[in-house]
């Protein structure tokens, strides 16, 4: 129609607003969503409960599950793992210029060992965690 092809003038309000509302199913209460069964609602409040999460794995707890890793030519989180370990970011990025174009980090790791200082596993909180069982404080 002629209506919805004129122009609108700047500085005229809008002819049309909407406000949208957005309610969470259960209330939010995930386990009250489990019980009813209702999946698509578990399902939508947990991606809702999970958001700004890290859900990345450490790159240490990476290695530790697939020990493989270390041997890898290119992995592209040798660094982070480095960090991870304890090394400082200028130290990791210091060796890591000296590596080869590819290089794993069981070679970048040797590297800063050799030329710096060693890093005990036991030193290392992620790789603490991973092999201690958990703490339970028993009043």
């Amino acid at each position: 129609s002629a209506e919805a092809d004129a122009e609108v003038e700047a500085g005229t309000p809008p002819l049309l607003q909407f406000l949208c509302v957005y309610s969470q199913p259960y209330d939010g209460n995930i386990q009250a969503a489990s019980r009813a069964s209702d999946r698509e609602a578990v399902r939508v409040l947990m991606l809702e409960r999970d958001k700004g999460r890290q859900t990345r794995v450490p790159a240490t707890i990476q290695l530790l599950a697939e020990p493989r890793r270390a041997h890898d030519l290119g992995w592209p989180r040798v660094g982070e793992a480095l960090r991870e370990r304890g090394y400082t970011p200028e130290e990791v990025d210091e060796a890591l210029a000296m590596m080869p174009e590819k290089y794993a980090y069981n070679m970048a790791r040797a590297h800063l060992e050799a030329s710096l200082y060693r890093i005990n596993d036991n030193d290392v909180p992620l790789m603490r965690w991973w092999r201690e069982p958990p703490q339970f404080n028993n009043p």
